[in-house]
């Protein structure tokens, strides 16, 4: 039975897959749970990690080191970085990277970690994959590239411009993704990265968020969903 962990930050990107799949609920701590159950030939966890990046990583950690699975895929919102890439688009990560990482004093890029690459690239085959699911579902509003994670919400056009600045090949932005590759690629498990587009102004991106955050959550599932079908 193949074993696929999917964790998002927020309710509203796990609420899809709780209306598809039959999950048992697990009490980790007050503020921790994870959801479990089986479709077709797949084992399913499902876990909700909060905002943020150590959020995340904490998430992550804890699952794999209970069960580490084949892959592990992420779903969500974000905003747009790229002028192209706007609200109700779908983005399929080829890798994500850190924009508030700043240790170019010792000779690394604008990004990079010590003993890492700039970018934690996403899984080949599998980006692929959700790619071609991802164009199938939403046509000319289907994008592919670079996505950038810091734990601030992109909601200035200082910001915006910064990143877009200093990472010109960056499509959008959110708050957990890199952490996620960083782990993953750490315990040499394959990952894949699902956001819909959120906002695109930053100006009034809390609320374009808040109105749109239940439809891009369930277009971003909606994407992985369709993957389970094809190997269940």
């Amino acid at each position: 039975m193949k074993e696929i962990l999917i964790i998002c930050a927020m309710d509203e990107e796990i609420a899809r897959y709780q209306e598809k799949f039959a999950f048992t609920d697990h009490e980790v701590s007050k503020n921790f749970h994870y959801f479990e159950g089986t479709y077709g030939n797949l084992h399913l966890r499902l876990a909700k990690s909060g905002i943020g990046k150590v959020q995340m990583a904490l998430t992550v950690s804890y699952l794999i080191s209970q069960k580490k699975p084949d892959l592990v895929i992420n779903t969500g919102s974000a905003g747009a970085i790229n002028p192209e890439i706007k609200r109700f688009d779908c983005v399929v990560a080829t890798g994500a990277f850190y924009h508030d990482v700043d240790m170019t004093k010792f000779g690394f890029a604008l990004g990079q970690l010590q003993d890492h690459d700039l970018v934690y690239k996403s899984d080949t085959a599998l980006t692929d994959q959700l790619s071609k699911i991802n164009e199938k579902l939403y046509g000319s509003h289907a994008k592919k590239g670079v996505i950038a994670t810091g734990d601030t919400f992109v909601g200035t056009d200082e910001i915006k411009n910064r990143i877009f600045t200093n990472f010109p090949d960056t499509l959008c932005a959110e708050m957990e993704g890199a952490s996620l590759a960083q782990v993953c690629q750490e315990f040499q498990i394959p990952f894949g990265e699902i956001r819909s587009i959120s906002d695109d102004t930053p100006d009034d991106s809390a609320d374009q968020f808040d109105q749109a955050i239940d439809e891009v959550g369930i277009m971003a599932a909606n994407v992985a969903i369709e993957y389970f079908e094809t190997i269940k």
